[in-house]
């Protein structure tokens, strides 16, 4: 199951994505086992949960939607928190947690498990 919450369904609308390409960028990685080049396992270390995983996907393909997303995957259910054109001058492909980033990423996963404690969420099916 997916969820998308509110503060994750505000930044796909300013990055104008659809979650037709969350949905394919899930299957590919996490059902087909297909990685490209900037998929990868972020160390979870930072996250107030216990059994989850953290993993950042390249979700589309176009040129003007080279997204990264990061996941936030507990008990099967994923939870994209945070996503940024890989052009953004703010985060761009440099999501890493040797940066200021971390504190970024940190951010948004506990917006959205407020947001999923709150039920300000929509589940997605797989």
């Amino acid at each position: 199951m997916i969820i998308i919450t509110k503060s994750f369904s505000k930044q796909l609308k300013a990055i104008k994505i659809n979650l037709n390409e969350i949905k394919n960028g899930l299957e590919r990685v996490f059902n087909k086992n297909i990685f490209r080049r900037g998929d990868a396992l972020i160390s979870n270390s930072f996250i107030p949960l216990k059994n989850c995983l953290v993993a950042k996907i390249r979700v589309s393909y176009k040129d003007q939607g080279r997204l990264l997303a990061l996941f936030l995957i507990v008990n099967n259910i994923k939870i994209p928190f945070f996503i940024a054109r890989k052009n953004d001058k703010k985060s761009g492909a440099n999501i890493s947690l040797k940066n200021k980033m971390k504190k970024t990423i940190k951010n948004q996963i506990e917006i959205s498990i407020r947001d999923f404690k709150n039920g300000d969420y929509e589940e997605i099916k797989e």
